[in-house]
């Protein structure tokens, strides 16, 4: 066994890999919604955001190491399945975004874990604790409250948001899955990301209109051309390897729960910044709460 203080240096830097995957994609409603309303359909959102994204890896591939492509016959099952679940992820998550707030869209996606720490104990042994069971409830309690849904109620909510929300975090479970899997039969993150980011390219090549990215990208070159490279880093590129990464060292149910009590906060503070939406005092409550059970989430039990 590892010293306490040596074990600490290596597991806190891999701990901060899903915060700020977490950060990152909490970011991409606000990338969603600058674009939807300059006119850009959620489909070539999802579009552009993935094919410049694989551009990306591919070219870094090449420059650093070609084997890095190399995968079996026996995982391409997984790879596709990853694929899918990468463009199933972003699609529900997007039409969540869509009808409502980013705070409550994010919230309903911290539900994610509760279906990867079930499934990790199915396929993976990863073991079912009941401090780790009270964490992840204190995480989804701060969610909710963050959500703003304690202030204001559900009524109002629209019901196919709240069911687009769920099946994004029921997909998100199969992706962390697929990628564990890929991961733990020697692939590397940045393979692994680049083939599901590839598959969900390709998939929606034929659905994209790319005569509205044109006429988007045309209308304002600087500024749209700045926000369709920010987003393929900040929400597809980067956020995918570090998640990758971190699922090969630490639980897949640790990992997806730092992401989803991240999202959440970060969503807030994006809607606070870019789109007026006020925390209240419940809200602000929420991120505490969320903090504090993930602290403990990933803090030795002794602690």
């Amino acid at each position: 066994m590892l010293p306490r203080t040596v074990k600490s240096k290596i597991t806190e830097p891999l701990i901060l890999l899903p915060v700020i995957a977490g950060i990152m994609w909490g970011s991409s409603g606000t990338f969603v919604r600058t674009m939807s309303s300059a006119g850009l359909g959620r489909v070539e959102i999802l579009s552009t955001r993935f094919f410049l994204a694989a551009i990306m890896l591919l070219i870094y591939i090449l420059i650093r190491n070609r084997d890095l492509l190399v995968v079996s016959k026996k995982e391409i099952p997984y790879i596709l399945g990853l694929g899918a679940s990468v463009i199933g992820l972003n699609f529900f998550y997007n039409e969540a975004v869509a009808d409502l707030s980013l705070s409550l869209a994010a919230v309903l996606l911290g539900m994610a874990p509760v279906f990867v720490i079930f499934s990790a104990a199915i396929i993976f042994k990863e073991s079912i604790t009941r401090r780790k069971i009270l964490c992840i409830g204190g995480a989804i309690l701060g969610c909710v409250l963050v959500s703003g849904m304690a202030d204001h109620g559900i009524g109002s909510v629209s019901t196919i948001g709240i069911f687009m929300g769920i099946m994004a975090a029921f997909v998100y479970s199969f992706y962390s899955i697929f990628t564990k899997i890929l991961l733990l039969k020697g692939r590397t993150s940045i393979t692994v990301t680049f083939y599901g980011i590839l598959v969900a390219a390709i998939v929606l090549i034929p659905l994209t209109d790319f005569a509205s990215v044109g006429d988007y990208v045309t209308s304002d070159p600087l500024k749209n051309i700045v926000v369709v490279v920010a987003h393929a880093v900040m929400v597809a590129v980067l956020p995918y390897l570090f998640y990758g990464y971190a699922l090969n060292k630490v639980e897949a149910g640790v990992a997806s729960t730092i992401v989803a009590g991240m999202e959440p906060i970060t969503a807030t503070c994006c809607g606070l910044a870019f789109f007026g939406e006020t925390p209240t005092f419940l809200i602000l409550l929420g991120v505490a709460l969320t903090i504090f059970a993930l602290w403990k989430l990933c803090s030795s039990p002794s602690e």
